[in-house]
């Protein structure tokens, strides 16, 4: 229960920026205790293009459990969102993890209000064979099931992206995506540079 407290009322001071509909994690999820504290830049690629800017802070609550909490502005006026990811399959030996992740948004663009749900099935492996680098390709297919002004649709993205670490600032998560727009939704590439924190030490650097 502190634990939880802790990770609310810390992000609840944060400014209000984050990314739209943006998946932006793999199938990781760090120990108990450890939260991670984030900003992420996305550029839109579609429906007129333009740009988002955000910050977003993970709480793991189980081994196999972590929610996040999301906020942004830009070219969508303002979003709030949180998301829930749950991966009962770890990555283990030549078994990638599995798993999916669940959010909610509410969205202000124009003169809408727009809620948007989420659903994604989410799929990673980690690579530790690369000089100096750890890097975590993932893959999904969210589900956003949008309503605003009386219109409920339906739209699908496909998303590549990983996460990675370098040697030197192992602290330093940096995470890069791809988002395609299948059906009704928003083709993006997001950005993201997270630092874990924890509520006994503070911000980790090295």
């Amino acid at each position: 229960m502190k634990s939880l407290f802790f990770a609310v009322a810390l992000f609840a001071i944060q400014p209000a920026f984050a990314t739209y509909l943006a998946i932006n994690e793999s199938g990781e999820i760090p120990e108990v205790g450890d939260y991670k504290l984030g900003i992420a830049p996305q550029l839109l690629l579609n429906e007129g293009g333009g740009a988002n800017v955000g910050v977003f802070m993970d709480a793991p609550i189980r081994e196999d459990f972590s929610v996040r909490g999301m906020a942004g502005a830009g070219e969508v006026d303002f979003h709030l969102g949180a998301s829930a990811k749950y991966i009962p399959f770890p990555d283990v030996d030549n078994q990638p993890a599995i798993g999916g992740r669940a959010a909610i948004w509410y969205a202000r663009e124009g003169d809408l209000n727009i809620t948007t749900i989420q659903f994604a099935p989410l799929v990673s492996k980690k690579v530790t064979d690369v000089t100096d680098m750890t890097f975590v390709p993932y893959a999904a297919i969210p589900v956003n099931i949008t309503s605003h002004k009386g219109r409920n649709f339906t739209g699908t993205q496909f998303v590549v992206g990983t996460e990675w670490v370098h040697a030197s600032a192992p602290n330093l998560l940096f995470t890069g995506e791809l988002a395609l727009n299948m059906n009704d939704s928003y083709s993006a590439l997001t950005f993201s540079l997270a630092l874990p924190i924890d509520e006994s030490r503070g911000f980790k650097t090295r």
